[in-house]
């Protein structure tokens, strides 16, 4: 822990509310179509919520940083799970586990959107995600 420090500093962020409503309602339209992706294969009331060490992983998350880094096979490659692991915040130790969650929720539906197939979420899908976009200020 830090005690008044005079030599401590950190760097401030502004970050306007309609950027983290944006975020917000990307994530939940992903999520929204996700859901509807694994609803067409009659998948998605076997999935509950992926977590590592009680941690939630966010899939949205999961799925840009993986596609930020080239994709599944270019992250098996490169051995970049722990990294990821880390930048979710789940922990670099979490690599394999979060392979096994890309491959369980990510990876067909990824592939599917790739070859062009159109996942159009239902409204009660995008409601449900979107719900916390209505508590931000």
């Amino acid at each position: 822990m830090i005690k008044d420090r005079p030599d401590f500093e950190f760097q401030t962020c502004v970050q306007p509310v309609n950027e983290l409503r944006n975020r917000r309602v990307t994530d939940a339209r992903f999520m929204a179509q996700l859901r509807a992706y694994h609803r067409s294969l009659g998948t998605w009331q076997d999935m509950s919520p992926p977590a590592i060490d009680g941690r939630k992983v966010d899939l949205h998350s999961l799925h840009c940083d993986v596609q930020r880094r080239g994709g599944a096979a270019q992250v098996d490659k490169k051995g970049e799970w722990g990294a990821i692991g880390s930048a979710l915040r789940v922990g670099q130790g979490a690599g394999t586990r979060l392979r096994e969650i890309y491959t369980a929720y990510l990876q067909e539906f990824v592939a599917a959107v790739e070859q062009g197939f159109k996942v159009e979420a239902a409204d009660e899908d995008m409601e449900q995600f979107v719900q916390v976009e209505n508590r931000l200020p």
